[in-house]
């Protein structure tokens, strides 16, 4: 193709606009002046057609971005068609105009309609370079070949963003299905005493559940499909526990109004109804939304040595060479990630602290981020504490590299800090009879000793003033 080439890109749906934005950057860096030009993103009808056909002019290609969500659209396929059609008659250069359907995880689904007359390209290193090939003039691929490598290495980055489908959109009644007095209201406040509906209510949405999981789970993020599979054990659970209400039973109504349900019946479903929404908000909610895959398995896990074990597994990643890291890209890209430390999850929060003892942030802020993990820990008593034993670390680190700027404000702050850390420990070690001192009480005293030790050497470092007495840490 000549100088100062047209390449339309079509797309319909979240991923293939995300597929057509990264091919859209990557044709830039392409010689021969290769543009890429994007259909328009408006309602489909005729202003819509109108605007495709417009857009159409000058280009000498087409690359029609699919995914398995959007090949069976009806609208892809009238586009294509209609890109087909009016391209073959204002083909002109080498080969005449091209449609190139671009195959985005699309393994096992073939195509059909107006697409099925055209070769695909798979959104491989291989077949994405073919094209390429088909796009550039002989001249300019072989004086280009060279730089094949480096650039899918950039465009594959571009295409991860592509891999996972927002939940909203694969699952988009999420809340719909839950949204009925079976979830919502709570046992000791139901006045028909429908028991038999409500269990009815549980298994009907377990089986709509287990019958999606599947297919939903396979086109979100990884941990889409962790949470799913607790939904869906929380669904059932809830359900035999409902169970036992299915003897013919009734409870007097209290004077606050609430039924006089027997701890035994009420509680086992509370918690399990309770479990239920709270996984819901999780799925239906993009701001809760974990930073790492595995921290909702993190969360469930109910041993402290699987935990230990999950953490240990990032650390040992972290200590990897940046090549080997970068080949896991969904790891990476949560490892750079700043929205960690204000995460709901504990994982996430415990991976952040981790990756800030390679690059401890300053002193100032690091006794900042103590005192909100601290009233995080306090709001929820029963709670974990290996965010804020975790977060002790690269406060130590904070306080090594910043000795010449500590001041007598933040160390006073964090001094009181550390010392309620320390009276927390102690109170989980009476709670649960720890026969040896807690690791977040340890941490703690440890972090009391570092931070002495740097106030000592800043004083001797420091010069003394006439008067021969040592001054005051400022």
């Amino acid at each position: 193709m000549g100088e100062g080439t047209m390449v339309f890109l079509c797309w319909s749906g979240t991923r293939s606009h995300q597929v057509a934005k990264a091919l859209g950057g990557a044709i830039k860096e392409l010689p021969g002046g290769l543009e890429g030009k994007f259909s328009p993103d408006i309602t489909k009808g005729s202003v819509w057609f109108d605007e495709v056909m417009h857009g159409l002019e000058g280009a000498q290609a087409a690359i029609v971005c699919l995914t398995p969500e959007n090949v069976g659209n009806p609208w892809m396929h009238f586009e294509a068609g209609a890109i087909a059609a009016r391209m073959a008659a204002g083909a002109t250069g080498r080969g005449g105009a091209r449609v190139y359907p671009y195959l985005f995880q699309m393994n096992g689904v073939g195509l059909a309609g107006p697409l099925a007359q055209f070769q695909g390209t798979n959104a491989t290193k291989e077949d994405t370079l073919r094209l390429v090939r088909a796009l550039l003039p002989d001249s300019a691929w072989g004086q280009w070949e060279a730089q094949a490598d480096g650039w899918w290495a950039e465009l594959e980055q571009g295409l991860h963003a592509a891999e996972d489908r927002p939940v909203a959109e694969i699952f988009s009644d999420v809340e719909p299905l839950f949204r009925r007095k079976t979830f919502d209201e709570p046992l000791d406040e139901c006045m028909n005493q429908a028991w038999a509906a409500r269990w009815a209510g549980a298994r009907d949405t377990h089986k709509q559940l287990e019958g999606r999981m599947r297919a939903l789970a396979q086109q979100g993020r990884p941990y889409v499909r962790e949470i799913l599979g607790q939904l869906t054990e929380a669904v059932d659970g809830y359900a035999m526990a409902l169970e036992l209400l299915l003897a013919p039973l009734s409870f007097e109504l209290n004077s606050n109004g609430k039924r006089d349900i027997p701890p035994g019946l009420l509680v086992p479903c509370e918690q399990r109804r309770r479990r239920v929404k709270e996984l819901v908000s999780s799925l239906a909610d993009p701001r809760r939304a974990p930073v790492f895959e595995d921290a909702p398995r993190f969360q469930a896990m109910e041993s402290f040595t699987d935990k230990k074990t999950l953490v240990h597994q990032f650390e040992a990643w972290l200590a990897r060479s940046e090549e080997d890291k970068r080949k896991d890209w969904r790891l990476a890209a949560a490892a750079s990630s700043e929205e960690g430390r204000t995460s709901r999850w504990d994982f996430d929060r415990v991976a952040f602290y981790l990756c800030k003892e390679r690059e401890p942030p300053p002193f100032k802020k690091m006794v900042d981020w103590l005192r909100i993990e601290m009233e995080q820990t306090r709001a929820d008593s029963e709670g974990s504490h290996m965010p804020l034993t975790y977060c002790l670390g690269p406060l130590r680190k904070a306080i090594e590299a910043n000795q010449a700027d500590l001041n007598v404000s933040d160390v006073t702050r964090v001094r009181a800090l550390l010392q309620d850390v320390c009276m927390l420990g102690k109170r989980r070690e009476r709670q649960c009879d720890y026969p040896e001192p807690s690791r977040l009480r340890v941490e703690a005293e440890e972090t009391l000793r570092a931070l002495d030790e740097a106030l000592d050497k800043t004083i001797e470092t420091r010069p003394t003033v006439s008067t021969g007495v040592r001054p005051e840490v400022e």
